[in-house]
């Protein structure tokens, strides 16, 4: 009888060891992701990709932010955000990306943005591949949802919400260092001069994180990113945003039109880094920080 009940205590002590580890399933067996992309193509992954190839340079940043570049072995010659992903194969432009240098290099998953030519997510589907569309570019929440759709894709979705809850304290630390504080009237160079002046307008993204960094968009009531230079002069805005890339705050003060505009007049031509405006990602809340620091730099004195 002893004998019988001390057999017992061993294999309860046995199971109990064993349990455990039988009633955890692998991650990654465990992993299936469906996704209804931006096109309206649903992918069904069956395992967490080990291969990628981004052909934008917002999902390469958010990539390597949620991710890391272990598993990146793809991306476009524009992607230069974190400087360690120049060690990864270049895949062609933004526009004009290699299709078979994509193919040859065997991805899991291509993620490409609103940029892309449906035509090459269909050829790149054609040939085997699964392609996911990402972008937010007409909402103000895109850049959480890119981060967190990343996230599912990679079966890494805490990290995402961790980053997104980031991103968001930080937009809600800018709005509180606004709050009390008149809005200004801005104008957004995308492009100014002989081709024509082109700038955020009211239905894009852009002018609404204009507007929830205190300014005023002059352009919100245009679409299509095209305005009048006439219109520009009649509101004349409180200050004007430029990217340090264009050149544009050396040559307003020569352009006719701009060189009469109080902004111009009175140095109220802010030059930033618009690339995390521009790339609706990640890097949105310093977007956001940036544009209330050029409209509003007295808060953040």
């Amino acid at each position: 009888m002893k004998l019988k009940k001390m057999f017992a205590i061993v294999l309860l002590f046995v199971f109990a060891l064993v349990a455990p580890s039988c009633s955890q399933a692998d991650p990654a067996s465990a992993y299936s992701y469906s996704v209804t992309d931006a096109e309206g193509v649903e992918t069904v992954l069956e395992k967490i990709p080990e291969r990628v190839v981004s052909i934008s340079p917002a999902i390469t940043e958010t990539f390597a932010a949620v991710v890391g570049l272990d598993t990146l072995v793809g991306r476009t010659t524009y992607c230069d955000n974190p400087a360690e992903v120049a060690s990864i194969d270049e895949i062609g432009s933004l526009y004009e990306p290699n299709l078979e240098k994509i193919i040859s290099l065997n991805p899991d998953v291509v993620l490409l943005s609103a940029h892309t030519d449906p035509a090459v997510s269909q050829t790149l589907r054609d040939a085997g591949l699964n392609v996911v569309r990402i972008y937010g570019e007409d909402d103000i929440n895109g850049g959480y949802s890119m981060v967190e759709t990343i996230g599912d894709i990679m079966g890494v979705r805490e990290k995402a919400d961790s980053l997104v809850a980031d991103m968001k304290a930080r937009v809600a630390a800018v709005e509180a260092k606004i709050k009390d504080l008149p809005k200004k009237t801005v104008y957004y160079i995308v492009d100014a001069g002989e081709w024509g002046d082109y700038t955020a307008t009211g239905e894009t993204y852009v002018s609404a994180m204009i507007e929830l960094a205190g300014g005023d968009n002059i352009a919100k009531d245009a679409q299509g990113w095209a305005f009048s230079l006439e219109l520009i002069i009649e509101r004349d805005p409180d200050v004007i945003i430029t990217s340090q890339m264009g050149g544009h705050k050396a040559l307003l003060p020569e352009m006719n039109g701009y060189k009469e505009l109080t902004a111009v007049k009175e140095g109220n031509v802010v030059e930033i880094d618009t690339n995390p405006i521009d790339r609706m990602g990640v890097r949105f809340a310093d977007g956001i920080e940036a544009l209330a620091r050029a409209i509003h730099p007295e808060a953040f004195q």
